[in-house]
């Protein structure tokens, strides 16, 4: 009975959170939807399974299997799919993983960021956002060709370098920690600039 008051609590709070924005949804089919989608106070979507979205007054629902990218209110976000190693848990080991991502830098060294939502009592690693009993996380991924690497707060500095090795200006930074994990959005737009990608 306490899970489900908590659930229901929790489902209210993202509820209460979202606004719907104009956007178009644009599917790997070669369709384009204009529709209303559900965006929270941060100006984010965030990553499910499925996005929810209005057409007229009737909701609908769209798997991210189908989604190419969505345009909305001058941002883009694109659907990615990854590979990380779970340490933690019962499903330990590399996993497949597709996430809705907003594009942030779309250089030689791509960023994209995803955003989900979890109760307050399940924190995580990277970054967080108080949200009326939730909290809105960010995860990072650099992009180069087709590899598509999730950006951990503890490895930053390893697999910023592997992606710009060759870099020792950007690489002095992150090592005299000019740089950190906070500044990646910096590091990505200096790296894009300054340095040459191999």
């Amino acid at each position: 009975m306490r899970f489900l008051m908590t659930l229901c609590f929790f489902l209210i709070n993202i509820l209460a959170n979202a606004q719907h924005e104009q956007g178009i949804i644009y599917t790997k089919d070669g369709n384009i939807i204009k529709v209303e989608i559900p965006i929270y106070k941060q100006g984010t979507i965030i990553t499910k399974s499925k996005i929810k979205y209005l057409k007229g007054d009737k909701k609908k629902k769209i798997s991210l299997s189908k989604i190419d990218h969505i345009e909305i209110d001058k941002k883009n976000y694109k659907v990615i799919t990854y590979k990380k190693e779970e340490k933690f848990g019962p499903n330990r080991g590399i996993k497949t993983h597709t996430v809705l991502a907003e594009i942030i830098n779309n250089g030689n060294i791509k960023l994209y960021r995803s955003y989900s939502l979890v109760s307050n009592g399940s924190m995580g690693s990277n970054g967080f956002y108080s949200v009326n009993g939730t909290s809105l996380i960010e995860s990072n991924f650099l992009i180069k060709g087709d590899l598509i690497q999730w950006i951990s707060k503890v490895n930053f500095k390893k697999q910023v370098k592997e992606f710009f090795s060759g870099c020792n200006v950007l690489i002095e930074k992150i090592e005299n920690k000019t740089f950190k994990y906070e500044d990646i959005e910096t590091v990505i737009l200096f790296g894009n600039s300054e340095c040459e990608i191999l």
